[in-house]
Parts: C-alpha cells; structure tokens; sequence
C-alpha cells in the first residue's frame, strides 16, 4: 500500500467541519429524493478507508454530521435498511488509505453483489 500523504495531513484536515459539507449533503439528498420520486430502489455504499484512517475520523467533529447525515437519509423512506459488509482482512485490500485495490474491490463487489440479490429495500451496506 502507497501512503502518499503523512497521517498528519488527514489529521489536521479532520480537524474542522469543512464549510462545504452541509451544502454537500444537502445536494446528496436532493438526489435521493429526485430518484425516490422516480420510484427507483436506492442501494447506497459507504466504501471502507484504511483502519488508520478510520481512527482518526472517528475523533473528529466530522463524524457527529456523518451519523446525522445517515439519518436524514434512512428518514427519506418508508422502508430502510443498514447493512454491514465485512471484506476480508487478510490480505493486503488497499491500494492507499482511501481506496481499495484490486483484491478489495473484487471482494467487496462479489459481496455487495450477493446482498443486493437478497434485499429489495433501500439499503445503506457499509463496508468494514
């Protein structure tokens, strides 16, 4: 795994609510609603980021708006799920700290494949 950028630099970028997030994620659920109006089922992914990566955003004030962030999502439907998809562990699965590489992603695509077949709701899968 490349790691191109020093723990530092995710460290310090963590450290404060970007002023653009709630634009952002107020333009995410704009296009919730406007595929939920076109009666469309909404598989939502939340890909996984290395542990060391993880740890840091878990500490910041980011993840508070995260967790709210997946609730004003779920309350936009009348039937919704949350489902976690564990990828394998063993193996090397990142390419960097937030991307997959080619075994990860082979993975966590054969697995989100099988869990799409088996549910038919609007479903949030987080990767882990």
């Amino acid at each position: 795994m490349k790691i191109r950028l020093p723990l530092s630099h995710f460290e310090s970028y963590y450290e404060e609510i970007p002023s653009f997030l709630e634009d952002k994620q107020q333009l995410y659920l704009e296009g919730v609603q406007n595929l939920k109006s076109k009666n469309c089922t909404i598989t939502l992914v939340e890909f996984p980021h290395h542990g060391k990566l993880v740890d840091i955003e878990l500490r910041s004030p980011i993840q508070e708006k995260i967790d709210q962030f997946r609730v004003n999502i779920s309350r936009q439907f009348d039937e919704f799920t949350m489902d976690t998809i564990h990828i394998s562990k063993e193996r090397n699965i990142f390419r960097n700290l937030s991307h997959l590489n080619g075994v990860g992603a082979k993975d966590l695509s054969r697995k989100l494949g099988m869990k799409m077949l088996e549910n038919k709701s609007t479903t949030l899968y987080i990767a882990q």
